[in-house]
């Protein structure tokens, strides 16, 4: 079996994440607000058009 491998990349803001979008399969939020429901459905909208391998959900 393959090892799988995960790198973190922290940004502080959702225009700069999605600015280098190509370079992830997706994304993962940690932090004490949750994002605007907007601001998720711009991330999902972006991640989407990459053809990344993943699944991704804007779960509110």
């Amino acid at each position: 079996m393959e090892a799988e491998r995960m790198h973190v990349t922290e940004y502080r803001n959702v225009s700069d994440l999605i600015k280098n979008k190509g370079k992830y399969a997706g994304f993962i939020s940690i932090g004490p607000t949750p994002f605007e429901k907007n601001v998720l459905l711009r991330l999902h909208e972006a991640f989407r058009k990459t053809g990344g391998q993943g699944q991704f959900r804007a779960i509110l």
